[in-house]
């Protein structure tokens, strides 16, 4: 699901895959947006539909932001992926055939929307095609605060080979009551799908700059760069240290000034590895950003694990991460080594270091977590939702929620 802490305290949570068929797959059924009010504890009883869009409102892996103490964007997602593990081998897929030829029956979303939670409407513009997998932010850009929607592949994706990643992007408008989409001046140095962003410098009406991590089909291709809103450019950046060959997914996570990527793969799960051991998950990486330096340095290294690794050494996929100012990050659950459940979280100090391993309820993979912002007894506290999970080995979808306060906050 997607998962989006607004600035008013409330955290709203929407979309998801809830059905398993039986070949496999996963369905996203629901088209509401289920709201979490933390001063009373529970879900308001009403949820807001999406309706506008139809069918392409039910969907999960979706990129959601916040924009408005009480609206949130949100773009694409997907209706039915697949997704589970089969005789030991973790088998994956967009189930993109029927968007051939322009089909409606397309799983992809080609929507990019304006949720409002106060007024209970949703509005927003069309993509010109589906695309998976796309960088989606919140960006200052020239003409004002736009939905930065960058890099993902183009449905159908070919059925061997290499698939071709987009370098494109484009700025898209939805507060106005016209909402539209433009193409970007500049391109990405690098074609990129599942790609890994956070923002580097930020302001009241979006990110300033923006980094990009991951999501490149050719080692030879630049692992990272940065979007500078304001100049609408993609901009190089100095690599320093030692970073992952391949970096696929993940979460980049900005706590503070540091900068973790977490959950990521050296597999390109969905894509060219529909069928594999393993994800490959990568251990914790701390990216030491210097945006004293032009152009911008990032330093790559490997999270402190503090004698605490174990035989996993901290790798797992499909986390659902958050970061805090102190420094501090929770990494929830995840798909392991082998393809093992986690049945904890990683909690890293405000010194950098892993702190401690938590249990989790209900272990699970594929959810969604966001901090609950504002005031009263849970704020600084982060709310897991969703993911799956495995019952006498049988992947089950998960419908509640966990709500983990860390000790330093």
């Amino acid at each position: 699901p997607t998962v989006v802490a607004l600035s008013n305290g409330q955290v709203a949570i929407g979309g998801g895959f809830s059905v398993r068929q039986q070949d496999g797959t996963w369905a996203a059924t629901k088209d509401r947006v289920e709201v979490f009010d933390p001063t009373i504890g529970r879900f308001l009883d009403t949820a807001l539909k999406i309706d506008n869009f139809g069918v392409e409102a039910r969907v999960g892996m979706a990129a959601a932001i916040p924009w408005t103490a009480n609206a949130f964007a949100q773009v694409g997602g997907l209706s039915k992926i697949k997704l589970e593990v089969v005789n030991g081998k973790l088998e994956s897929g967009l189930v993109d055939e029927a968007c051939a030829g322009g089909s409606s029956a397309c799983p992809a979303s080609k929507a990019v929307w304006l949720i409002d939670l106060a007024k209970k409407t949703s509005s927003g513009t069309l993509l010109s095609g589906p695309v998976a997998l796309p960088i989606v932010a919140r960006v200052a850009g020239p003409n004002g605060t736009r939905v930065l929607v960058a890099g993902g592949v183009e449905l159908p994706t070919p059925k061997g080979g290499t698939i071709p990643r987009r370098g494109e992007a484009l700025l898209c408008e939805v507060s106005s009551g016209s909402s539209s989409c433009e193409d970007s001046q500049s391109k990405m140095a690098a074609g990129r799908a599942d790609a890994a962003s956070a923002c580097i410098e930020t302001a009241a009406d979006g990110c300033k700059k923006l980094l990009v991590v991951g999501g490149r089909s050719n080692a030879g291709a630049p692992i990272a760069e940065v979007y500078d809103a304001g100049k609408d450019e993609f901009e190089k950046v100095t690599i320093n240290g030692t970073p992952p060959t391949f970096v696929h997914g993940g979460q980049l996570v900005r706590a503070g000034t540091r900068f973790y990527l977490v959950g990521a793969r050296g597999q390109a799960v969905f894509l060219e590895a529909k069928s594999v051991a393993d994800a490959s998950p990568i251990q914790p990486i701390l990216i030491d950003v210097d945006d004293s330096t032009t152009p911008i340095s990032l330093t790559f290294g490997k999270v402190d694990l503090d004698g605490q690794g174990g035989a996993d050494e901290g790798k797992y996929a499909f986390v659902a991460a958050v970061g805090y100012p102190s420094g501090a990050a929770v990494i929830a659950g995840g798909l392991g080594p082998k393809n093992v459940v986690a049945t904890h979280a990683l909690v890293i100090g405000s010194d950098g270091k892993l702190a401690a391993r938590v249990p989790l309820e209900t272990p699970r993979y594929g959810a969604s977590i966001a901090s609950i912002t504002g005031s009263g007894p849970l704020k600084d506290c982060a709310v897991l939702a969703g993911g799956i999970a495995n019952e006498n080995g049988v992947a089950v979808p998960v419908n509640h929620v966990e709500v983990f306060c860390p000790a330093d906050e």
